[in-house]
């Protein structure tokens, strides 16, 4: 109790401290504070046009109060909602809590070189330091590349760790192993980056209704696929809870390449308008217009040439 208090209490001291949302200040008329805190977020101090932005896009959104059904009628906020509870679901269907409240029995079952109690404190230990670096190199890499390394890496050290089971083979060492690659892998996207999407997909007027929704929805889930474990395990083996874990990988992979986009380095109003489709139809004016050049510029050598 008293190692588990340290995380609480050094959020407690240092939190404080921490810049506030520029979206909040602005709404609360205080731009100046706004300005400091996205310089601070930003890492440059010519934030003028961005400030400017926000203004006008929180303008515009204060004008439309958001309802609990805009969720479900608004098409950008729609199209995030299923984003968001779609990478919620895929977070939890990969096991990561099941794993957690089964740690140490699963370490028990595979007989490892280690006692369960010790492989255990190693997993947690290592989902907390590589959440840290997640969390340290996202802005840098971007949001896809990382769910895409963490989903691929989760996935194959599923598939592994149920294949150990499967055909128990007498190599101690490798559950407690592939255990170690999914955490490591886990905490690197699916641990963080799907809490990070439901704080940049929302429009503010409808933020805190789609935050308390998924927390019901993620709650829901992942008690379904705790007792799924329970029931798997109990029933057909160890080896399935981890196969289908690993199969979810793969669901998620296609969902995060197909729906889930790119909000690295992009303000709210950027990230809405992708989500209701207007970037798409920009590029596709974009595109009809370099057609058209490349077309004109065509018959232009031609009438030349004749």
């Amino acid at each position: 109790a008293l190692v588990c208090s340290v995380a609480p209490l050094l959020l407690l001291v240092t939190f404080p401290w921490m810049p506030e949302s520029p979206y909040y200040l602005i709404m609360r008329g205080r731009e100046a504070d706004a300005a400091r805190s996205l310089r601070i977020f930003r890492g440059t101090f010519d934030v003028d046009d961005e400030l400017r932005r926000l203004s006008a896009a929180i303008k515009i959104q204060n004008l439309d109060t958001g309802k609990f059904l805009d969720l479900f009628t608004v098409k950008g906020s729609r199209r995030a909602g299923i984003i968001a509870m779609g990478m919620q679901t895929i977070q939890q269907c990969s096991g990561m809590m099941a794993i957690a409240f089964y740690a140490h029995t699963i370490f028990e079952s595979a007989g490892s070189a280690f006692s369960p109690v010790t492989a255990a404190i190693i997993y947690f230990t290592l989902q907390v330091v590589f959440s840290v670096v997640s969390s340290m190199i996202m802005d840098r890499t971007g949001r896809r590349p990382l769910l895409v390394i963490s989903i691929v890496g989760a996935g194959l050290s599923l598939f592994v760790e149920g294949l150990y089971f499967y055909l128990k083979c007498d190599y101690p060492y490798v559950p407690v192993l592939a255990l170690i690659a999914f955490v490591v892998h886990f905490s690197l996207g699916l641990q963080t980056i799907p809490t990070l999407l439901l704080g940049e997909l929302f429009s503010t007027n409808v933020k805190a209704f789609a935050l308390s929704l998924s927390d019901v929805h993620f709650n829901l889930v992942a008690i379904l696929v705790s007792k799924f474990f329970q029931a798997v395990k109990d029933s057909y083996g160890m080896h399935i809870p981890f196969f289908a874990f690993s199969a979810s990988c793969v669901a998620g992979l296609v969902f995060v390449l197909r729906y889930v986009p790119e909000t690295k380095g992009k303000t709210l109003e950027e990230i809405q308008d992708e989500l209701r489709g207007r970037a798409r139809a920009d590029d596709s004016r974009q595109v009809e217009t370099l057609r058209k050049i490349v077309a004109e510029t065509i018959d232009i050598c031609n009438n030349v040439q004749k």
